[in-house]
This record gives C-alpha cells, structure tokens and sequence, in this order.
C-alpha cells in the first residue's frame, strides 16, 4: 500500500533537502506535493489529501501550528510531523497538543527524521488496513442480514421483518421487487447415489458459480438462496428501470442460466419462474408453488416451466397430496410428532383411497414422494449413506403401495427418533458445515459464522474446535484446498481461476498454501493426476 506525503518549509533548501535525504522510494511513499506556507498548505491538502506531511512551525501567513489545528477543523487524519528550531519543552509539548504525531528539531538529524516518517508510514498502514477490514465487515454484515432476511422470507412470510435493510445506495431492500427462478439440478438424488460428500460438494458449489456469473453478465442484482442440496433460488432485483416483466423474458433468461450451467459444468437443470414479479412478502408463497410446479413434472429433463399465479392448473389431488407431505416435513423439521403422525395419516389416507382409481398416480406421486423426501432427509442430516441407499434400492423395485407406504414411515420414524436425540451444539455444527461449503469462495470469518448462529465469537471457536478437532482456520483452509483438489481433476479452469473459486485471490498464495498440504503445486498435482488416468 503506497502512501502519499506532503513537504512544508519556507526554506527552499530544506524542502529539497527532505525531498532527496530520506528514501521515500524505499518507504513505500510518493511526495504528492510542497508549499511554503501554511495558507498554501491547506489548499494542496484538500485537493491531494495526504497520508504523510512533514511541516516547518515558523513560517509567513500561516505558521506550521495554525495550519495544523485547521487541518483538524476540516477533518483531515493525515499524520504530522513538525520541523521546529525551538527547543523549550512547553512549546514542543504544544505542537503535539494540537494534534502532531511527533516533531524533530532542527538542524535536522536527517536518519533520526527518517526513523519517525517510518515508524509513521507502518503505523498509518495498519491504520487503513483495520478501516478496510471495518468496512468490509459492515458490507460483509448487511448481506449476510439480507441473506437470512430473504430466507426467512421464503421459508415463511410471517418472519419478514419489518425493519428496513438498505444497499450500500439507499435502496430500501424491504420494498423490492423481485424475479424469481427456482433451479432444481436434474437427477440429483440418483446422482448422490454414486457421488462421495465431496463430490456432491463439488458439484453444488460448480453449479451456484455458474448461476452467479451468469446472473452478473445479465446485469442485475441478485441473491442466490440455497434452502437444500441441488436446488437454488435465484432472486433478480428488479427496478422501474428494468422495464416490464412478462414471459418472454423471464424464459430468456431462465434458457440462459440452462445454457451456462450445460456448457460450463455438463450438467443440466430444470428451471421454474413465474412471469410477473414478487415482494418479499409473497417469496414463500411463490417458493411453494414453483417448487411444486418443478417437482410434478413427468420426466423432467432440462425442463423450464413458467408456472402460473397459482397452483390452479396443477392436478387438484397433486396439490393437497403435496402439501401433506410438506406438512410431514415441516413437523420432521420442528421436531413435532403430533403433527408429522396427523399429516402422515392424511396423506396415506388419501394415497390408498386414491389407488383403488388409480395405480399409475399413486405410483408417481409416491416416486416424487421418495425423491422429496430423501432430499429433505439429507439436508437434516438425519438420513445416512445406508438408509439412502436402503430407500433408493427399494424405490427402484417399485413394491406395491402398501410396501412403499410401510418404508417410507420406517424412515421417518428412525429420523425422528434421530432428530429428537440429537444435541443443539451438533446442530449447530452442521449449520456451520453447511453455511462454510456453501460460501466457501468468499472472506469467511469466525464473526461471520458466529453472527450467523447467533452465538459469541468465543463461544463458536471454541464449540467448533471440539467438534471437529481443528481450528476454524484450519478447516476452511483444509475445505478450500480439497475442492480445489477436485476442480484440478474434474476441470479445465486455470490454476489461478480456481483459487479464485474455492476462496484464494491471489494465485501465488494459493500455490503456496496447496503446496504446504498436498507436497506439490496445482499444476504438478493436475499432471500427476492425469498421468494416472
């Protein structure tokens, strides 16, 4: 970090003098500017606004001590130094009342001034550095108080504060509009089958960079929500200035995101939007029935649907059908078993009197049953690889109604056996495991996390520690490092771009850091890996 520096003196000898006799090159600051006066010093410092200035006491108009405390009056933070031929102590006790940062007696002891400009210089640096981080932090705040307002509002719109949140420009973030496209990773729950957690991990992660970039290039705003494994809510801002909204384009750009996500990561995604705009208020509404619009489609593949106002057009049995399995799962989620037995009999209910009419419904509803719930279950953390596998084998066999029914209660009770004995600090390690995969990319911080859980500080660093036997550090670092692992092998990304991805700037420092844990540098472990293939 270059800082800028200013030279006061009536003396024209001295000025050259401080300009040649200390190595300002060395240092790290550039002189921006000089004056022989107080008056023309003020001037300069408010167009150059500087770091640094270095300034004679005694001089015409103005002298170095008036200068100073008008500095003050107009807000300037520059450091002082003063130049002073006087050595009563009561004088030099003065200057640093007004606000001088320290002061040098002439003749100058040129190696002593050079001493104080740069213990001046590392002290301004840090000075900036905590002011950047401040700032990043509060920006870092707001959108993470966004996030969770805009999760909150799709999961229920009663938790909507009332509150108003503002962008960095004013915006009032509570009285947005938004577009909204929910993405569904096409044939993930079989996919997860095969994949190991790292792979799914992977594969979340290369999928949600491409809808950021994506959303980027189209020019909006936009916050992407992650509720579950493989699916996204997509939310574009949407002002006056982005003209009126219809169906056009809301599937031009829901068949871009498709394209991107295809052409970037060979994967491919099912989209549904509604084409007319949301208010936070109506998020959860939309959330629910885009989901429902997505998840009944029969053999979906890279399906884009634009659903409509309401969940009307969908099969009227599919819809009460739905909704009591989103009542098991919010019971499961709430820890209620009262409510997961009641929404439980109504769906099975409605399934057996339903199958005398119709196997092939029953069937299919009970296929997305299965789908739906594994997804939830996952989620929860409280479905394991086997019960997956278990569940998944005997969704394949397709049994008769009866059996389906059967197995899919045995899972939910062993789940919410699970669930009910399961401590709060495992809980909110899985939160925190969830929430570091999910923004691994950006500047993670224990405050961050902590203010997420709405704990302290003190107190996540040290439930993290004895969860997961490393330090918060080391685990983000060890998490990035082995993503990038995976991006090396499965990718063509270059070297610096995936450091950029998994959440290192600078490649340098990437190499660096991959170096210390895997024994070679990125480019030497992509080559080792493809000489094995």
């Amino acid at each position: 970090m270059r800082l800028k520096a200013m030279l006061v003196d009536d003396e024209h000898l001295i000025l050259e003098n401080l300009r040649y006799a200390i190595g300002w090159e060395a240092l790290g600051i550039d002189i921006v500017g000089v004056a022989t006066n107080g008056v023309k010093a003020l001037e300069a410092a408010e167009q150059l606004r500087p770091d640094l200035v270095l300034s004679d006491i005694r001089m015409p108009l103005m002298d170095g001590i008036v200068m100073l405390q008008q500095m003050r009056e107009r807000s300037h933070d520059c450091e002082v130094i003063m130049l002073t031929g006087y050595t009563e102590f009561e004088y030099a006790r003065s200057v640093l009342r007004s606000g001088a940062r320290d002061y040098v007696l002439k003749p100058i002891n040129y190696e002593e001034l050079e001493r104080v400009v740069a213990d001046s210089a590392r002290d301004i640096r840090k000075r900036k550095q905590q002011q950047r981080a401040n700032m990043a932090s509060q920006g870092s705040a707001i959108e993470l108080a966004y996030e969770k307002m805009l999760i909150n509002a799709l999961l229920d719109s009663s938790l909507v504060s009332a509150n108003k949140l503002l962008h960095g420009d004013n915006t009032d973030r509570s009285s947005l509009s938004y577009l909204f496209l929910l993405i569904d990773l096409d044939a993930y729950v079989q996919d997860c089958q095969i994949w190991n957690e790292k792979e799914r991990a992977l594969w979340n992660f290369a999928v949600r960079n491409v809808l950021e970039d994506t959303a980027k290039q189209m020019g909006f705003r936009y916050v992407i929500v992650q509720l579950r494994e493989g699916e996204w809510c997509l939310l574009l801002e949407w002002s006056a200035e982005d003209g009126r909204l219809d169906k056009g384009r809301a599937t031009y750009y829901a068949a871009r995101l498709q394209e991107s996500v295809k052409l970037f990561t060979s994967k491919t995604i099912s989209l549904s939007c509604k084409p007319k705009l949301l208010v936070l208020q109506e998020l959860a509404d939309g959330y629910r029935s885009l989901q429902l619009a997505l998840q009944l489609t029969p053999e979906r593949s890279s399906a884009l649907i634009v659903a409509s106002d309401s969940t009307r057009s969908s099969n009227e049995l599919d819809v009460i059908l739905w909704q009591d399995m989103e009542q098991v799962i919010d019971g499961l989620k709430k820890l209620n078993r009262v409510q997961v037995e009641h929404a439980w009999t109504k769906l099975t209910e409605r399934l057996r009197a339903e199958a005398i009419h119709s196997h092939t419904l029953v069937d299919r509803f009970l296929h997305y049953l299965n789908l739906h719930l594994m997804r939830e279950l996952r989620d929860m953390r409280l479905l394991s690889e086997q019960q997956q596998k278990e569940l998944w084998g005997k969704l394949e066999r397709k049994g008769t109604t009866k059996s389906m029914l059967g197995d899919v209660k045995s899972i939910i009770d062993c789940c919410m056996q699970a669930a009910s004995s399961r401590r709060t600090n495992e809980v909110l390690m899985g939160q925190a495991k969830d929430y570091i995969s999910r923004h691994i990319a950006k500047d993670l911080s224990i405050d961050e996390l902590a203010d997420f859980l709405d704990i302290s500080g003190s107190y996540f660093s040290m439930l993290f520690k004895q969860y997961f036997k490393e330090t918060f550090v080391e685990y983000v670092t060890k998490q990035r490092i082995e993503l990038a692992q995976s991006f090396l092998i499965l990718s063509n990304y270059a070297i610096g771009e995936i450091g950029k991805l998994v959440g290192f700037a600078e490649r340098r420092y990437f190499t660096r850091v991959f170096h210390k844990y895997v024994g070679v540098t990125p480019s030497e472990y992509r080559d080792l890996k493809k000489d094995k293939e």
